[in-house]
């Protein structure tokens, strides 16, 4: 009697159980219903632990780094629904770009219409939402992040979002550019790649296409059909600017017209 009385209470407490456990379950399936998308995206932690490990150990090594810039496919982003998310040291999500959408410490905004209310918190070399431009001083760290910079903070970029992700070196980056001489008698344009050589004669008035790098020098020709002022030169302009000095580019470079 003692043993089936004690099996009964067993079976009953095993029913009990089992459905405090299902009624715990729907409860916390509910209130994730409930929680918004954007929500469960800030709040996720994209990484794991042994990627925090890997994240230090990355920031620890930048000295060593590859420096350039690295430039965000945003059309993509907004036009063919890719991501991308972009963390702090700690492994924390700060960034997070979907689609039309950019979540900023938490709160939504529209990539292009509300630009205007969130600029000021993604401050880098370029960025222009309604033409697609996203581009940040960074470092090539390793075969796992890119190191960059966002309103003087260093951040991380995970690349296994490489298909929307290219990494150009300074030389690259002044190539796919255009040099802006307009209004800069600080940095003129010359006839030979050096200090000393002639200075061309009203070159201001126009803007320029890269041709070639030499050393710290750019060699430039005007550009015919993005052009302020007047209007195009008669003829062609070729000379020499410098876009880096002791190491530090000093050329400032556009990107469209």
């Amino acid at each position: 009697m003692k043993i089936n009385k004690f099996l009964k209470f067993k079976n009953k407490l095993i029913r009990q159980i089992f459905l405090a456990t299902l009624i715990l379950t729907i409860y916390g399936c509910n209130n994730d219903n409930n929680v918004s998308a954007d929500n469960r995206i800030v709040s996720q932690k994209p990484i794991s632990i042994d990627s925090r490990n890997t994240i230090k150990q990355s920031a620890n090594r930048s000295a060593q780094s590859k420096e350039g810039f690295l430039h965000i496919d945003l059309a993509s982003i907004y036009h063919n629904g890719k991501s991308l998310v972009i963390l702090n040291k700690a492994g924390d999500t700060v960034y997070y770009f979907k689609e039309k959408r950019v979540i900023i410490n938490g709160k939504p905004y529209e990539i292009i219409d509300d630009e205007h209310l969130y600029k000021h918190l993604l401050s880098t070399d370029h960025y222009d939402a309604e033409y697609g431009l996203f581009i940040m001083k960074a470092k090539d760290l390793n075969d796992k992040f890119y190191l960059v910079k966002i309103n003087g903070k260093t951040y991380l970029i995970d690349k296994r979002y490489k298909d929307i992700l290219e990494f150009k070196t300074p030389e690259q980056y002044i190539m796919a550019g255009s040099p802006y001489l307009y209004k800069r008698p600080q940095n003129p344009l010359r006839k030979a790649p050096n200090d000393s050589a002639e200075i061309i004669k009203d070159y201001m008035k126009y803007t320029y296409v890269p041709i070639e790098i030499k050393g710290d020098w750019l060699k430039v020709k005007d550009d015919k059909e993005c052009v302020p002022g007047e209007g195009p030169s008669q003829k062609d302009i070729i000379g020499w600017v410098r876009w880096r000095k002791n190491g530090k580019i000093i050329l400032d470079i556009r990107f469209g017209c």
